[in-house]
């Protein structure tokens, strides 16, 4: 299966130019800045020191009510909302954390519209790593330029993520269905903890596999015959 190919027909060949073309001053995005805003000031009264084991749940459940109202934005608004937000990143604690509520707005927009379109989600020019993204996923396409943190795609469900970069640990956790391309190097930690369906490709090894997947197959790429190898 040759990634190259897929990422080419399927999303072109992002550059980072063209992320950065992306205007951003749309009254939606402005929108979605403030709902960021609330859901953050939330999360730190009720997270101050994240270390409770509810974390995630809580936090995209409160994500989820805080856009329950908003049905107008678009996945161009979501990548322009990043850019916006790249742009604030040291103002924000919770930054890394950022994922969550990023989540939540492709999950709402993919499960509203049921189509094939495609979500960029620009990370390149951050300079920390954003955790959580594409959590829960069930159908969409996302095309992830850059690298990014700890417990991407958990439990995701179905649909594709490409991730143009590399990622941190416990990626794919608990996931469920759906395709990864990632085509970076992961952290020196388990892939695919309590992975129970989908399938993994990661581009560049050592990969190390979760001891507890359950089901589910990772693949790691041969350097020499450019073929995927199942770990």
């Amino acid at each position: 299966m040759n990634l190259t190919k897929i990422t080419q027909e399927e999303y072109g060949n992002v550059q980072a130019n063209t992320i950065s073309a992306i205007q951003h001053d749309s009254r939606i995005v402005d929108e979605l800045l403030k709902r960021y805003d609330t859901w953050v000031t939330i999360f730190k009264e009720i997270f101050p020191e994240k270390s409770d084991g509810g974390f995630t749940w809580t936090g995209i459940k409160c994500a989820k009510k805080i856009i329950s109202n908003l049905n107008t934005y678009t996945s161009t608004d979501i990548s322009r909302f990043l850019i916006l937000l790249q742009s604030k990143e040291h103002e924000y604690e919770y930054i890394s954390d950022a994922g969550i509520f990023i989540s939540a707005l492709i999950n709402k927009d993919y499960k509203k519209k049921k189509s094939k379109e495609k979500y960029l989600i620009p990370t390149l020019h951050f300079d920390k790593k954003i955790n959580f993204l594409c959590y829960e996923n069930n159908g969409a396409n996302v095309y992830i330029t850059g690298s990014v943190g700890s417990h991407t795609c958990m439990r995701m469900r179905s649909g594709k993520v490409i991730i143009d970069g590399d990622a941190g640990f416990e990626l794919g956790e608990q996931m469920q269905g759906g395709i990864i391309y990632l085509k970076g190097i992961n952290e020196p930690a388990s892939v695919g903890d309590l992975m129970s369906g989908g399938t993994i490709y990661i581009d560049k090894g050592p990969v190390y596999v979760s001891s507890r997947r359950k089901y589910g197959k990772i693949f790691e790429k041969n350097e020499q015959t450019g073929k995927y190898m199942w770990k």
